[in-house]
């Protein structure tokens, strides 16, 4: 059974990574709506301030629920719903990115926000899904390269490196780049800036290299063969498939002192 994205019955990255915890994980991501967190919240306006590619609508109350907050949805459907320190956030990491000099520099004669849907890896892929989220961030065909814009708690280098490895974006780099591939669009290198969520709003732009890549592109490997093999079998399995075995480990100091409880 082919387990997609709802919307458009294909494989996004943003579900795909499951697959580094478990086929349980992925199925989960799949058939459940995504938490909306405050940070999703704030980098998807600053998006559409950047990018102009969402529509932003501006809560006027504190509190997401009552009669005000459903007819307020229910008038601002399709858009990006905020309150005013989510949009004052938003908005102050929208403007470090448009001032600072090398973040300017590369968004300089950018196309923004593309959905697009490719072949690859013996599946139907796509990045974005219309009128729901973006997909391409930004590219420059003539200079060869996609960038993509992260709002983030820290753009200190060294964290930065850190949680762009945790949060596997040097694989979506791989994932974007193959399928711009596969549309015969000619980028070769991938971007990604970093902007802090809280002021002074810090901007870090990171080159993903040619070790990285390769190394995502590894990862998508082994997520996209064990996506087909659980829907050839129709099983989604958690972490562990038998009985394990809990053994003192090196690190803790306590081999040999085992005994009768």
């Amino acid at each position: 059974m082919k387990l997609r994205h709802p919307k458009d019955g294909r494989v996004h990255f943003s579900e795909l990574k499951a697959l580094r915890k478990s086929p349980a994980h992925y199925r989960h991501a799949i058939e459940e709506s995504r938490t909306i967190t405050r940070p999703m919240i704030v980098g998807s306006v600053a998006d559409g301030l950047v990018f102009g590619g969402r529509n932003v609508a501006l809560y006027p109350g504190k509190v997401r629920n009552g009669k005000e907050w459903e007819a307020f949805k229910l008038s601002n459907e399709g858009k990006t719903l905020c309150i005013q320190s989510e949009y004052d956030d938003a908005k102050g990491a929208a403007d470090a990115v448009l001032a600072d000099p090398v973040a300017r520099r590369l968004l300089d004669g950018c196309e923004y926000q593309r959905v697009m849907a490719w072949e690859a890896y013996g599946l139907e892929c796509a990045a974005g899904v219309a009128g729901e989220r973006g997909g391409f961030d930004a590219w420059h065909e003539k200079r060869g390269y996609i960038l993509d814009l992260k709002v983030t708690a820290s753009t200190q280098p060294e964290d930065f490196q850190r949680h762009a490895f945790k949060m596997q974006w040097h694989a979506q780099a791989a994932w974007y780049l193959d399928g711009a591939k596969a549309l015969a669009i000619d980028v070769r290198d991938f971007y990604l800036i970093g902007v802090e969520a809280n002021p002074p709003h810090c901007v870090t732009v990171l080159h993903v290299t040619q070790e990285a890549l390769d190394m995502g592109r590894k990862e998508i490997a082994l997520w996209t063969e064990k996506l087909k093999a659980c829907e050839a079998a129709d099983a989604w399995p958690g972490y562990a498939q038998d009985v394990l075995q809990l053994e003192v480990p090196a690190w803790s100091g306590l081999e040999g002192l085992g005994g009768d409880d």
